[in-house]
């Protein structure tokens, strides 16, 4: 590590030496309330300018009031070192002829009877307290007090204390006798090393937002001129805000200048704690900082290159903190809102940063602060007057929230829709603050929905379709505007999946519970099948209530060996069979499938085993883990042209899979211009400005086809049972949770015909693919139709309708009369039948005639009439 030691400049040491003189002010200190310096006064005739020797080109002295004064207590001022000035606009009292005296700035202090080394003058001097002692806390906290100096002894011969010119004066007994107080050979003088010879006066801003460039509290002074100019670099710029040196944005500090230089901050957001870090650059090493840098080779660090430096880097930071009061769309987080015509937007207040309970909480807290809010434009749109901040309600302290409500439509979009903010406080920190306005634009470009629910199986639905209009008032300033979609897929959420949980002949047996038509899943841990596939992140909840489950432990590892050191994480599984055991109502264990990148696959089993090793049940059941499915986009969204007759409308060209099947996911797809396809500039400014100028929206895309491959079977005379498959299936893929990640609701709606009315109507829904039709009308014909109703949170899409299934109402009925005629009694036309099947004939005759008769039959039977049957 590199010790900062600092600059070594030369210095010529003046022992101050009382005598019997009855001149009492040859030497003097003065120490003024408003300077940071205080100032060593020697009579010329004792000490002048062409008594400093050439090698001391700094001009700076030490004078000794320590070797030769006695009788002088511990703790007093002792020694200081100060430079020479020609400078003494700070010294103006009357009663003080400066023409007299040669003036020295003091820069360092020690004490008398300690062996500390000089201090820096460093601490912060705001006003001097009751008992003449300076007030404030800076660094190394010393300076020339009231006390300084014993008042007993023969140290000093008068001392002044003015309240009206705010100084004290102190006057000592010297001797006149130049060689008596000091050499000026160089040999005979020491070196001192001086460092952070830069006076702070405050390291430390808060305020509240303003803009432009604001003044702060922060300001710094050379102690002594500096030889070469100096630049002053930040090397730790923020977004938040920009660092300025001095209002005209200085940031080069002139040669011989002891200016005080202020530090202004030109914010744009609220910042908490941020730390400026100052360096300095001079030719002029006493205000150079040294920046060391280091290489390292084989393991030890060695410093590549340094130059001598007079300023630590570590005290030159500085701690700035804004807070900023801001109200914005709730929604787009931004001071834009636009708003649709009837419409209306939440506007939240929210401190930035978030300092609103160490303000207006804890055992002192501020009274909560009354904005006044100024709505510029009442005719277009509402808003209430007033607004508390925060909202504290049952010691919960939160950001309060105002509705604003349109009214109207602007006439002008060229006219600024504003809402501004002040703040009447008694409270300094909050005084002149200001809320940056929100700017207002009434039914600029709006979109009618952002959900969207879309069958790919039939010529692409929307519902609800998906459309961006221009309300009245901005339709003139547009020329045409085309958009662009991005889509992402939206993260899926976790499933839930419950299972039985029994033992069977000392194996587990788990049982999948679904009301879903999907095929059973049945696991018995000692078959060959003995599987399941589980995606990452879903729960499947055990219930081991079961009394078989008594004395066993249904566990989880990552290995197939089974063992405690294999045992799956306990973040991953949950149990509750430490207050509920297993076998007892209520009993169950939660399992969180890990991540596919920490196991492949998890291995169930009865371990720990029971009370003895021979209770243990046989067999281990695998959970194959899945990754979810990422980046999925569902298709390509577009969009028609926007213009003054037309609305725009969205579109998708859908992606397919390896089956040509259009993929279906969520995606969230995201609206924006496209500026190549866009007319008028005048649309940049109808979005107010914001980024993503439309609020983004859910496409959920599913292949939602007809029901096909109906069958029936008659049963009870009249009763009609209908199946039907779902693509080959029994169930939708996207409705089946063990098939896809963004799990649909489905039901399904029959529809019945009389053949003989046509008339349709709705006979009931059903949540799997059959249905049982009670109110069949015996040897009526009717045709069936299924079709598909999809839900997704308050959306439904309908499939078309299936093909028919026509029915003739018949169960193996006997005619006793014979075949039905309008009569039910044609014994000699209808032989009776002893099945009832659509595959019989309806139309033909049932007895065979001479119409149906071979030629050889119709002769032989005519050759056996008589004559006159013939």
């Amino acid at each position: 590590m590199v010790v900062f030691n600092g600059i070594n400049l030369k210095t010529l040491e003046f022992k101050a030496t009382p005598g019997n003189e009855a001149g009492f002010n040859n030497v003097k200190i003065i120490r003024f309330t408003e300077n940071i310096q205080s100032f060593v006064l020697v009579k010329k005739t004792i000490f002048d300018i062409q008594d400093i020797p050439s090698w001391n080109n700094r001009k700076i002295i030490i004078f000794n009031f320590e070797d030769n004064y006695q009788n002088t207590n511990a703790g007093n001022l002792g020694k200081v070192i100060a430079q020479y000035t020609d400078n003494i606009t700070n010294i103006s009292d009357i009663n003080i002829d400066t023409a007299l005296y040669s003036v020295f700035r003091i820069l360092k202090i020690k004490k008398r009877g300690v062996s500390e080394l000089f201090k820096n003058i460093q601490e912060e001097i705001t006003s001097f307290n009751g008992a003449g002692e300076a007030d404030g806390v800076q660094l190394e906290n010393i300076n020339i007090t009231l006390n300084s100096i014993d008042t007993t002894g023969n140290f000093h011969i008068n001392i002044i204390k003015s309240n009206i010119h705010k100084y004290i004066l102190y006057g000592f007994k010297c001797l006149t006798n130049k060689a008596t107080l000091y050499d000026t050979q160089e040999a005979n003088n020491q070196v001192h090393e001086f460092r952070n010879m830069i006076y702070i006066y405050n390291n430390n801003f808060i305020t509240g937002f303003q803009t432009g460039e604001i003044e702060t509290t922060m300001r710094f002074q050379l102690l002594l001129p500096n030889e070469h100019s100096i630049d002053i670099l930040n090397i730790t710029p923020v977004g938040n805000y920009t660092a300025i040196v001095d209002e005209n944005n200085l940031r080069t500090i002139p040669a011989n200048n002891t200016n005080i230089h202020t530090l202004f901050i030109d914010p744009n957001d609220g910042v908490s704690n941020s730390k400026i870090s100052f360096r300095f650059s001079s030719d002029d090493t006493l205000f150079n900082t040294f920046v060391p840098k280091f290489i390292e080779t084989a393991g030890t660090q060695y410093l590549e290159s340094s130059e001598p430096s007079g300023l630590d880097p570590d005290l030159y930071v500085f701690n700035i903190s804004f807070f900023k009061i801001s109200a914005i769309d709730k929604v787009t987080r931004l001071t834009t809102s636009v708003l649709s015509v009837g419409g209306e937007r939440e506007i939240e207040f929210f401190i930035t940063p978030d300092v609103k309970t160490e303000f207006f909480g804890g055992l002192l807290p501020l009274a909560p602060l009354t904005i006044n809010i100024v709505n510029v434009n009442p005719g277009i749109f509402n808003i209430q007057e007033t607004v508390v901040f925060p909202d504290i309600s049952n010691n919960i302290i939160s950001n309060p929230i105002v509705i604003i409500k349109s009214t109207s439509n602007p006439s002008n979009l060229n006219n600024e829709l504003l809402i501004t903010f002040s703040i009447d406080t008694e409270i300094d920190l909050f005084k002149n603050i200001q809320i940056p306005s929100i700017v207002v634009q009434v039914a600029n470009i709006f979109l009618n929905t952002t959900k969207c629910f879309i069958n790919t199986a039939d010529t692409i639905k929307f519902n609800p379709i998906v459309s961006i209009a221009a309300a009245t008032g901005t339709i003139e300033d547009l020329s045409s505007a085309n958009f662009i979609g991005v889509n992402t897929q939206l993260p899926p959420s976790y499933q839930n999946y419950n299972f039985n949980v029994e033992v069977v002949d000392n194996e587990y047996t788990i049982t999948y519970i679904t009301d879903l038509q999907i095929d059973s899943i049945i696991r018995r841990f000692g078959t060959i099948d003995i599987s399941i596939n589980a995606y990452e992140g879903d729960r499947y909840i055990f219930d081991t209530s079961n009394i078989t489950n008594t004395d066993h432990l249904l566990s989880f590892f990552t290995s197939s060996t089974i063992t405690s050191n294999n045992e799956l994480d306990s973040q991953y599984v949950l149990y509750n069979e430490d207050i509920i055991g297993a076998g007892n109502t209520g009993s169950s264990i939660t399992l969180i499938v890990p991540p596919y990148s920490q196991s492949s696959a998890i291995y169930l089993s009865d371990h720990p085993p029971g009370r003895n090793m021979n209770d243990r049940l046989n067999g281990i059941c695998v959970i194959n883990i899945l990754q979810n499915p990422t980046n999925i986009s569902v298709g390509t969204f577009t969009f028609s042209e926007l213009n003054s007759t037309s609305v725009s409308i969205m579109n998708i060209t859908p992606n397919v899979d390896v089956n040509n099947i259009p993929i279906q996911a969520i995606n969230v797809v995201d609206i924006s211009l496209n500026n190549a396809g866009t007319d008028a500039i005048r649309i940049s400014n109808l979005f107010s400005g914001e980024k993503t100028p439309l609020p983004s929206i859910i496409v959920n895309s599913i292949y939602l086809t007809k029901p096909d491959n109906l069958s029936f079977t008659v049963f009870n005379k009249n009763h009609i049972r209908i199946s039907w498959k779902l693509n080959n299936g029994s169930i939708y893929r996207f409705a089946n949770p063990r098939e896809t990640r963004f799990t649909i609701a489905v039901y399904y709606n029959i529809y019945r015909e009389d053949v003989g009315t046509n008339i349709v109507s709705l006979l009931g829904t059903s949540l799997i693919n059959t249905f049982i039709d009670t109110t069949a009308v015996n040897f009526n014909n009717y045709n069936y139709y299924i079709e598909s109703v999809a839900l997704w949170e308050e959306l439904t899409i309908t499939s078309s309708r299936s093909d028919a299934l026509f029915v003739f109402v018949c169960e193996n009925n006997k005619f006793p009369q014979g075949r039905w005629n309008n009569s039910f009694s044609n014994n000699k036309l209808y032989k009776q039948l002893n099945t009832c099947s659509t595959t019989n004939n309806l139309t033909t005759n049932l007895f065979p005639n001479s119409w149906s008769l071979s030629k050889k039959q119709i002769y032989s039977r005519l050759s056996n009439l008589t004559i006159n049957k013939r």
